[in-house]
């Protein structure tokens, strides 16, 4: 779940000028928006007794809860989120039950799943193991490291069990470090480069995309496609922006549920530009809004919007 504190100038002690607790997390913010999406989806994760209603919430959002564990007598998770009045924000995290292991005789990956979302508020044992149980059941596995893991865990990190890697810039510059960039003046290192830069790594080599969203200035993105490698560019969509908190959730949701109308791990040009479009005017939209979950367009909005985004 997500707490907001409004304050007024960032980086004094203040009193907070208004306080709000809203359904949120990584994992369940982004399955709300596959599922605004169009596409179906489940989320696997743990709540406390205090996040029992967020069960109910997902169910109505079109989420399927099936493999969501609610464990008695544990703190669920939270995200405190710090907002400004032009709508910038900071967040940290308390793990609570995002840090219970997934119990190993209730798998959180099911032979009829297709698709496998997956971020870094959980325990990274159950991020790499429900990973490899993916890459060995053919299951097109998107990964957004956010928390960023340590050097030592990117360094570690089973890269070559992965489809599609999505990652903003302050997260690719740090991943560029970790895995052999050090020399580099990755400072200066504007999209385009960023992700030359992780196409160009060994340990990367084997994904079928790589997406670095840019906030502003859009997303850039290269692909494994029937023609070859494709290098695609997009700007953000024009918006008024109030709230940025979930924008890169939305991103993810919309995405994958793009990628999924097309079947298997292959998509053309064509198909990525547009699951890309989608996903860029779907984070647009959030970010007109205040919160994280609440946030989220539904698919029609997206639609209705689309006509307008320049390319």
């Amino acid at each position: 779940m997500d707490e907001f504190f409004k304050e007024i100038n960032p980086g004094e002690t203040i009193s907070s000028t208004e306080y709000s607790q809203r359904p949120g997390g990584k994992g369940a913010n982004q399955a709300v928006a596959v599922a605004a999406s169009g596409s179906k989806v489940e989320f696997a994760g743990s709540v406390g007794d205090d996040g029992a209603w967020l069960k109910d919430f997902l169910k109505e959002h079109g989420v399927g809860t099936d493999l969501m564990l609610v464990h008695t007598g544990k703190p669920s998770g939270r995200a405190i989120i710090q907002t400004t009045p032009d709508g910038e924000n900071a967040i940290f995290l308390f793990p609570g039950t995002n840090h219970v292991s997934y119990p190993p005789n209730t798998p959180a990956l099911r032979p009829y799943h297709t698709h496998l979302l997956l971020q870094n508020e959980i325990l990274l044992s159950d991020t790499v193991e429900t990973l490899q149980a993916a890459y060995q059941q053919g299951v097109v596995s998107i990964f957004n490291p956010s928390p960023m893991l340590s050097v030592e865990e990117l360094r570690s990190f089973p890269w070559q069990k992965l489809s599609v890697l999505v990652i903003n810039q302050g997260e690719a510059r740090t991943l560029l470090s970790a895995l052999g960039k050090q020399d580099e003046k990755l400072a200066d290192f504007d999209g385009p480069t960023i992700l030359n830069a992780l196409v160009s790594l060994p340990a990367l080599s084997g994904l079928s995309g790589i997406v670095v969203t840019l906030g502003g200035s859009g997303a850039v993105a290269s692909f494994s496609t029937p023609g070859g490698r494709e290098a695609i560019q997009l700007p953000a969509a024009k918006v008024n922006v109030t709230d940025t908190t979930g924008a890169g959730d939305t991103f993810l949701g919309y995405l994958c549920g793009s990628l999924m109308r097309t079947p298997g791990k292959s998509w053309s040009a064509k198909q990525l530009t547009e699951a890309l479009k989608r996903s860029i005017v779907a984070a647009g939209l959030s970010t007109e809004r205040p919160g994280a979950m609440s946030s989220i367009p539904l698919n029609f909005e997206v639609e209705n919007q689309l006509s307008a985004y320049r390319d």
